[in-house]
């Protein structure tokens, strides 16, 4: 199955979810996220803001400021399909952009990708190797590629909803996997599966 039918199949999965569900799984994955090293070793954190039946992160957000953990999220440009990674202090400087989605209302202090400590990445469907399918804008990839740009690059993981992980996704060289998955019941390391 080609990316396109395979993005089409997993999105109408996904509207199908109840918002209790939703919120059930999202409450999982966020906790088992707060009680990794990943989250405690971290004070330069990017991370989406969720839209419609993605894994939910408001709350973690708001978790993550209160924490004082610098906190950047996504100022997407639709012209040039490139995104930037911008520092808020509270929840209330989002608002919501082109795209639907809250974003910030001033995108004054970014911060070059390779300077963050950790990543979160969302995505529609994974591999166990930690490739992704998105939404087909090609913002993602570009950020990364971005995030890759000097030794010590940053963590890059994702939550996603079990059902959501398949054996192999196809791939293109511009594609780049993330390190690390977190589900509702484990923690996946991307990185031994590509070694295999």
């Amino acid at each position: 199955m080609n990316k396109n039918n395979l993005r089409k199949k997993f999105m109408n999965k996904r509207e199908d979810l109840s918002d209790s569900r939703v919120i059930f799984k999202s409450k999982r994955i966020v906790n088992n996220f707060l009680e990794t090293d990943f989250y405690s070793n971290s004070d330069k954190i990017f991370l989406y803001v969720s839209y419609k039946n993605e894994v939910q992160t408001r709350h973690l957000i708001k978790k993550m400021l209160e924490d004082n953990r610098d906190v950047y999220v996504p100022a997407p440009d639709p012209d040039t399909k490139e995104m930037d990674a911008v520092l808020i202090d509270k929840f209330s400087d989002l608002t919501e952009g082109a795209y639907g989605i809250l974003e910030p209302i001033n995108s004054n202090s970014k911060i070059d990708p390779s300077f963050l400590d950790l990543i979160i990445v969302p995505g529609l469907v994974f591999s166990l190797k930690g490739f992704r399918i998105g939404y087909g804008g090609g913002f993602y990839d570009r950020f990364l590629a971005r995030s890759n740009n000097r030794e010590g690059n940053p963590i890059k993981l994702s939550f996603v909803y079990s059902e959501y992980i398949i054996d192999e996704v196809p791939t293109n060289k511009y594609d780049l996997p993330v390190d690390f998955i977190i589900t509702e019941g484990k923690i996946i390391n991307c990185k031994e599966y590509r070694r295999n």
